[in-house]
């Protein structure tokens, strides 16, 4: 006679927990790089990369690549794999945007701009991603990325960087790339400034306008900009950090 053994039951639990909990991981990758349908092989990928390096334009590439029928997705694909070969993300995370904001309004847009040749532009689009993709692992809805819009202020369209929701809360946000307290400009500062206070008063009265710096202001810029734009918040960190703050922004607002 075959002898079975008994487990104890916390065992069997534990064992039927970890089970669960490793299906809804698995199942929450639920697109990787290349693996979508109708995808660009990795070959074509490479040679795409080498043509944007070597010509020092995007513009001629994507255009071919957006003509050619390809899905949104498929292009959010290249994109995002055409930055990874660039050394401009690392797969894993170029995955996890993947994931996170695929089919977001102006996801792809940014990421074009992420694979061109401009690297301080791209430097700044990519901050915007990794502010977008850190909200929707922190449970907030991403509304929009580079949402275009004419302030009347200014003498060309505009970009809303990010607008972000945390429950009756949005966000518009303006992010800043700077890497040192240089690169502060007040005049252009106060003029993005007015450009949030004009989407919010034409588009979303309730919303808070909120500038996202990724290095500390000087103390003239920051008491310069409380003293005359005291409805436009300012959070200080990376990418993660300032969307914690901003959880905590929403909390108070409740």
């Amino acid at each position: 006679m075959k002898k079975f053994l008994l487990l104890p039951i916390w065992i069997i639990i534990l064992s039927f927990c970890f089970i669960q909990e490793s299906a809804a991981f698995t199942g929450t990758i639920a697109k990787l790089l290349g693996k979508v349908e109708h995808a660009i092989p990795e070959e074509e990928v490479v040679k795409l990369t080498r043509q944007i390096a070597e010509s020092g334009d995007l513009t001629k590439v994507a255009t071919q690549l957006e003509k050619s029928g390809l899905s949104k997705t498929v292009l959010e694909d290249t994109y995002l794999r055409v930055a990874v070969n660039q050394s401009k993300l690392e797969k894993s995370e170029a995955e996890q945007m993947f994931h996170n904001l695929s089919g977001v309004d102006g996801f792809k847009e940014t990421l074009r701009k992420v694979a061109g040749v401009n690297s301080n532009q791209g430097k700044g689009h990519l901050q915007e991603l990794r502010i977008a993709n850190s909200a929707k692992t922190h449970g907030l809805e991403v509304v929009s990325i580079g949402q275009k819009f004419d302030d009347g202020i200014k003498k060309q369209l505009t970009d809303m960087d990010v607008i972000l929701k945390k429950d009756k809360s949005t966000f518009l946000i303006q992010s800043k790339n700077y890497e040192s307290a240089s690169s502060f400009n007040t005049v252009k500062l106060q003029g993005d400034a007015d450009s949030l206070l004009q989407y919010k008063q034409a588009s979303c009265r309730d919303c808070t306008p909120v500038f996202f710096f990724t290095t500390e202001p000087p103390s003239n810029v920051r008491m310069l900009l409380t003293k005359t734009k005291p409805d436009v918040q300012i959070i200080v960190g990376d990418a993660e950090s300032q969307v914690i703050q901003l959880k905590m922004l929403a909390e108070i607002a409740k």
